[in-house]
């Protein structure tokens, strides 16, 4: 059996991270509902918690995909990256739906918002720093 190519082992790292998100979206609608709750949970109480996963995402424990693509996403100059990462995070440890993690977002006060984002904006300032 042959070894891959460097660039056959990315896309298959990045296709799976694609299939993970896919498949959260298409799971039954009662696990989406539970899923969702449980992420917002998480997101009004323990903010830490998330955003520690985020940090997990950025060095790379949940695979080579989503680190990639998270770090384009983080060397983008424009773009909310918060935002994109609290979905993907979502998505990958809670396995709640883009849509229910949008919701979740919205349903927080603009301090506890904000206290996320600055959590966040350190963790991704950390994540470059280490390139």
């Amino acid at each position: 059996m042959a070894i891959p190519s460097e660039a056959e082992y990315l896309r298959r790292e990045r296709a799976s991270f694609i299939k993970q998100l896919n498949e959260v979206e298409k799971a039954p609608l009662a696990e989406r509902k539970e899923d969702t709750a449980s992420f917002a949970e998480a997101l009004k109480k323990d903010p830490e918690l998330v955003v520690e996963r985020l940090g997990w995402l950025l060095n790379g424990s949940y695979g080579k995909g989503s680190y990639d693509a998270a770090h384009e996403v983080i060397r983008r100059p424009r773009g909310n990256h918060g935002a994109w990462l609290v979905q993907v995070i979502g998505a990958l440890e809670w396995r709640a739906p883009q849509k229910g993690v949008i919701a979740a977002w919205k349903k927080l006060t603009a301090k506890e918002q904000a206290h996320l984002k600055r959590l966040i904006d350190k963790e991704v300032k950390e994540a470059l720093s280490v390139e």
